[in-house]
């Protein structure tokens, strides 16, 4: 018997949330020409969107950032409701 699958529920107000979250950590004093700031902003309205899978979503931010996968992904993840079925693997 084949079971219901179940996606990743993200919280009310995700992208501004996250966005914010990461500007603060990792661009306290980027305007909207800063470049990396950029990607990292779009890569989550993307990911919000349902454009963009989780994986790629922490791999954008990540080289945007130039920070590990693991400490994006500890960042993003207090924006998720549940991870329904998916399990995040940094080294993929």
């Amino acid at each position: 018997m084949k079971t219901a699958t179940t996606y990743i529920k993200i919280v009310s107000d995700f992208f501004n949330k996250t966005a914010q979250d990461v500007m603060k950590t990792y661009f306290p004093n980027a305007y909207r020409d800063d470049e990396n700031a950029v990607k990292a902003k779009y890569a989550i309205e993307l990911f919000n969107n349902g454009v963009l899978e989780y994986s790629n979503l922490i791999d954008r931010i990540s080289k945007a950032t130039g920070d590990t996968k693991e400490n994006i992904h500890t960042l993003v993840s207090k924006h998720i409701e549940t991870f329904g079925d998916f399990e995040y693997n940094p080294n993929i």
